[in-house]
């Protein structure tokens, strides 16, 4: 009896979905906290997908004529159509939770969009608040500078006129990146 490499290989992916869901379970305790509805479901998952692998198993060892192979086609047949119906009153519960995730996610999007806006907003108008003034200062000291003064009197007003632009950069640079995000 030869088996082809391939069956080989769907067989094995059969039986290592039912074994992912169980070490998944045994690993992460919050899954076997989930609601008992989709644990069932989850289970009655695993176990048709295990009775397809073992059927596969056996076609692939020409046992599909065996009472082995007929049992097995009954129990996956069973267990389907278990699954089937335990799953037909749950879809409508599973759509309006869909529903209202989706929901949710989009009022949230909408208060993020709506909080950026006023952000940017609210520094669009404290930086050209800041702005306005910080025009008049630097300009009164280039007035000042054209008078005469001492040289305490320039270096103070050399270091006002430094500060005013420094600070007048930051301010631009603080709308423009309020512009770029925009």
């Amino acid at each position: 009896m030869v088996i082809d490499p391939a069956d080989l290989i769907i067989t094995v992916a059969y039986f290592s979905i039912p074994l992912q869901i169980v070490a998944s379970l045994i690993n992460y305790p919050r899954l076997s906290n989930m609601p008992i509805r989709l644990l069932v479901l989850l289970i009655l998952f695993a176990l048709f997908i295990f009775l397809c692998g073992f059927g596969h198993l056996l076609r692939c060892m020409h046992m599909n004529n065996s009472m082995y192979f007929y049992y097995t086609n009954v129990m996956t047949a069973t267990v389907s159509l278990v699954t089937a119906l335990y799953l037909l009153p749950l879809i409508p519960n599973v759509l309006k939770t869909i529903d209202d995730s989706i929901t949710k996610t989009e009022e949230s999007l909408e208060e993020t969009v709506q909080s950026k806006m006023q952000l940017m907003t609210f520094m669009a108008f404290l930086c050209h608040e800041i702005r306005n003034p910080l025009f008049a200062v630097t300009s009164a000291i280039t007035f000042l500078s054209d008078t005469k003064m001492s040289s305490e009197q320039e270096l103070i007003a050399e270091t006002i006129n430094e500060s005013s632009r420094l600070m007048l950069r930051l301010v631009n640079d603080v709308l423009d990146l309020n512009r770029i995000e925009s």
